[in-house]
């Protein structure tokens, strides 16, 4: 199991990158125009930086792997206790998947990142059926 950044997102940072290089550089944009699009494209280099670097792999032999801007860092499946869906932060208007550990360590996966709570249940539900050692059912 694979935990990235949406693939629409990445595939939208790398298309406004595009579009913003392209127009700076074959293009002559007005002044006015020329401040917001240095700063859309650094926000979306920013997106595409972010999302290349930040995954969470849950793998077959029973390890998480957890790769966030600060580090990585392995988890054993037995050493996962549960997982939640939280706020991400004490300012933050978005939600994100949190690993508990039996040794009381709470862990952020920065990929699941996002505005609404509900979108990540499913992601969620496939991680706790990792963490409990069931094969997930043909769809």
């Amino acid at each position: 199991m694979v935990i990235r950044t949406a693939g629409w997102a990445r595939a939208l940072a790398a298309a406004v990158v595009a579009g913003c290089v392209g127009t700076l550089v074959l293009g002559d944009p007005p002044d006015e125009l020329l401040l917001f699009l240095c700063a859309l494209l650094a926000a979306a280099t920013l997106v595409l930086l972010w999302s290349a670097r930040v995954s969470a792999v849950a793998t077959a032999d029973g390890r998480l792997v957890v790769r966030n801007l600060t580090g990585t860092l392995t988890v054993p499946r037995d050493h996962v206790g549960s997982i939640e869906i939280d706020d991400a932060g004490p300012s933050s208007q978005l939600f994100a998947l949190f690993v508990r550990t039996h040794e009381d360590l709470r862990l952020r996966l920065d990929a699941t990142l996002w505005p609404f709570p509900t979108a990540l249940d499913r992601t969620a539900r496939e991680l706790r059926t990792w963490r409990d050692g069931r094969p997930e059912p043909f769809a």
